[in-house]
């Protein structure tokens, strides 16, 4: 991907950066390095499922912690916001149910419950991992551990960095 070819880039010291050049470093990257690429696959429809489902709860909990924090100290329509915020806990409760329903609808319960094994793993982290095994066969463990977005990496710098998850 980009990372990889960023690198690679750097590896053989080409500081320029036009179209032109990055047509003939990406024609020396597949010349050199074709043979260990993997074809891209689409994820499957369980994983999308999976991963709209905990962003629309991420944004949920972070639109109710927001809320929160920026009502606490108003006594105005303090039971119509209290009701609302009930409203919002309901929807998460309902999103993470949902969650698990996809989970055990595709065969995967007993796969939660041997994560939720692991001292420090909860049912949606479980869950989380369960989807993130669906989205395709790694190469290694490295290339799933840079995939979650854990790998550490030294910049330059002596700064530590952490590769970003695009999922």
């Amino acid at each position: 991907g980009g990372y990889e070819l960023s690198h690679y880039r750097k590896g053989v010291n080409v500081r320029a950066k036009t179209d032109a050049l990055d047509a003939r470093l990406l024609a020396r990257y597949l010349t050199n390095e074709g043979d260990h690429l993997r074809p891209w696959t689409p994820p499957p429809p369980l994983y999308c499922r999976l991963i709209s489902l905990f962003r629309r709860r991420a944004a949920l909990v972070q639109a109710r912690v927001s809320l929160k924090q920026s009502w606490e100290n108003e006594p105005l329509l303090k039971t119509a916001f209290k009701n609302q915020i009930n409203a919002m806990q309901r929807l998460e409760i309902l999103l993470e149910k949902t969650i698990l329903t996809q989970i055990d609808e595709a065969g995967l319960g007993a796969q939660l419950k041997r994560c939720m094994k692991v001292e420090g793993i909860g049912t949606l982290t479980g869950a989380r991992l369960l989807a993130s095994f669906q989205r395709g066969d790694f190469r290694n463990a490295d290339a799933f551990i840079a995939f979650l977005g854990l790998d550490l990496r030294i910049s330059d710098s002596g700064k530590k960095k952490g590769r970003r998850c695009l999922t």
